[in-house]
């Protein structure tokens, strides 16, 4: 879910209607493509519960439904004056935005093997055009030089381990096939 939380977020950066804001997490790719298993809803409320969205109620006409006028409702009438909610990052949300910054994300895992960069970056660029993980594992195979380290235990790292890296910082995207990110570009 991270991703698809990290652009709700950053969405929120302007303050939404909660309609717009579940249209928005339906409409990315990583629930479009993906087998996300939480609702838009629930995924706003989880960013709420975490503090990184707030929701304001408010009425049919747009204002604000303050906590004054719902404490004197009982439990069944309280839902009545809402309308809607206006969802907005709070300043914990923004700061999650601009530190989970894809672009950060991409720089600091580019940075942590810096013999990985070339084979990242011939991954990226082979990946301008949509690639299923079989064309990418070709891409592998008939490409000297992309760098293949031996870890723990003689493993040799394989194609799979470079497309989750780079899909974990936002540099990829599945979109029925692997596609670099404008991030990653």
């Amino acid at each position: 879910l991270r991703e698809a939380l990290y652009k709700t977020l950053a969405f929120c950066e302007q303050p939404r209607d909660f309609t717009e804001v579940e249209d928005f997490i339906a409409a990315t790719d990583e629930f479009v493509y993906s087998h996300i298993m939480q609702t838009p809803f629930t995924m706003i409320g989880m960013l709420t519960d975490a503090g990184g969205l707030s929701q304001m109620p408010l009425d049919e006409a747009g204002n604000p439904v303050t906590a004054e006028q719902l404490a004197s409702l009982t439990a069944d009438e309280a839902d009545d004056p809402v309308a809607t909610y206006r969802i907005e990052a709070t300043d914990a949300g923004r700061e999650a935005v601009r530190l989970l910054a894809p672009e950060r994300r991409i720089e600091a895992q580019l940075s942590l093997r810096p013999h990985r960069r070339d084979t990242y970056f011939a991954v990226l660029d082979f990946c301008t055009t949509p690639r299923k993980f079989p064309e990418i594992e070709a891409f592998f195979k008939a490409t000297p030089g992309l760098s293949q380290d031996i870890v723990a235990d003689h493993h040799k790292l394989s194609p799979d381990f470079y497309v989750d890296k780079l899909d974990k910082a936002g540099a990829l995207v599945w979109r029925g096939a692997w596609v670099v990110t404008d991030a990653g570009r």
